[in-house]
């Protein structure tokens, strides 16, 4: 039979008070180490830990002689550009802004900054908790909403905080650089017929994300008022080798392309700053980031 304990935390409580009879009864009569072992929705860390809790028992059931020794398991590492990000995702009411640190290329740590609305400040603050935010700690990829116990109650916070993680984890994510590309001028200058101000659904308010250049990452601040994207600023690269291709991404003409988006824009959708491909894809895909996040 198998029997839990009680936890000194209160968040694992509430996930291990989820861990029924049915979810218990599987261990029954089974040979160390179970494998395949059911994990219960909703509480999917608490029920590893179980399972891992049990197989533990197998080198002690072993006869004398059988023990075997594993090796420490290696630190994670993997593809990840590495860095400290910052990002926001919507929660209740106003973006939950978090911070995450990317070292050996996967996520190492992960901070809940706060949110700007009063109303939702209790249920981020429940983000916070240490168990909850340790998580995501050797992330190389992004994660599903199965692969994370969300805190309980604070269920919209949570995924607040995952999607804003998942967003970070792709921008960091590696990019093949593309070779450098021209744009032709178009042959001929159409006037536009004026048209009523765009508006759309998107939540109103300043972000702030990036994603890889060729050698960094390229911080971009959009404005979205009145649902749809106003305005769009590239900040200066602190990587030499990139400054001179990020400068160009400020240009007035290519920025003002993202004005009135309301959805994420296709590469057809956005003429590239000749002579800077790579650094127009990372603007773009970051604006795309945050139009997602806003959504």
């Amino acid at each position: 039979a198998v029997t839990l304990g009680e936890s000194d935390s209160d968040m694992d409580k509430n996930f291990l008070s989820m861990l029924n009879d049915d979810f218990l009864a599987q261990f029954a009569g089974k040979a160390l180490p179970v494998e395949g072992a059911d994990t219960v929705s909703g509480a999917t860390v608490s029920s590893k830990a179980v399972i891992e809790a049990v197989n533990s028992f197998a080198a002690a059931a072993a006869p004398a002689g059988e023990t075997k020794t594993e090796a420490p398991a290696a630190e994670a590492t993997g593809d990840l550009k590495d860095g400290v990000y910052e990002t926001a995702a919507m929660g209740m009411n106003a973006p939950v802004t978090v911070t995450v640190t990317v070292k050996n290329g996967v996520v190492s740590e992960v901070t809940v900054d706060g949110t700007s609305s009063d109303a939702d400040v209790p249920y981020v603050a429940k983000t916070q908790d240490e168990a909850f935010l340790a998580q995501f700690a050797g992330l190389a990829a992004t994660a599903a909403e199965g692969d994370i116990d969300f805190a309980s109650g604070a269920t919209v916070s949570s995924r607040a905080v995952l999607k804003a993680v998942n967003l970070i984890v792709d921008a960091a994510a590696p990019e093949a650089p593309a070779e450098e590309a021209k744009i032709e001028a178009p042959a001929e200058e159409a006037k536009p017929e004026p048209a009523a101000e765009a508006t759309g659904d998107l939540k109103d308010g300043v972000y702030e994300t990036a994603a890889m250049g060729m050698n960094a990452p390229v911080t971009v601040t959009v404005t979205i008022k009145k649902g749809v994207v106003a305005e769009v600023t590239v900040q200066d690269s602190a990587n030499e080798a990139d400054k001179a291709f990020v400068a160009r991404t400020q240009d007035e003409a290519f920025l003002a392309q993202f004005a009135g988006l309301a959805a994420e824009a296709a590469e057809g959708d956005i003429d590239f700053v000749s002579g800077a491909t790579v650094s127009s894809r990372a603007v773009l895909k970051a604006v795309n980031l945050i139009v997602d996040a806003a959504d």
